[in-house]
C-alpha cells in the first residue's frame, strides 16, 4: 500500500465527534463546519451536509441514525 504524504497546512474544521469500529478501518469524523469525513482503508471522503443542516449537532444525529440504520457495520461513538 502506498502512502500519500501531503503538506496541507490550512486550517482544518473543529472535530465535534468521531465514530469507528474495533480494528479503526471505518472512521467517521463529524467537523464544525458542518460535514463529515469518513476514512475506509486509508482513503478520505469529505461530505458537506450545509444543504441539509445547519449546525454540527444535527450532522452527529444523522451519522448516529446511520448507524442504528447499518449503514456502517459495528461503528460506534468513540469521542
Amino acid at each position: 500500500m502506498k502512502v500519500q504524504v501531503t503538506n496541507d497546512m490550512t486550517a482544518k474544521p473543529r472535530i465535534m465527534a468521531i465514530f469507528a469500529n474495533g480494528t479503526k478501518t471505518i472512521v467517521i469524523m463529524v467537523l464544525g463546519d458542518v460535514s463529515y469525513e469518513i476514512i475506509r482503508n486509508g482513503i478520505t471522503q469529505k461530505f458537506d451536509m450545509t444543504e441539509w443542516y445547519s449546525y454540527s449537532l444535527q450532522v452527529i444525529t444523522h451519522i448516529e441514525n446511520d448507524i442504528a440504520e447499518g449503514y456502517y457495520p459495528n461503528v460506534k461513538r468513540i469521542a
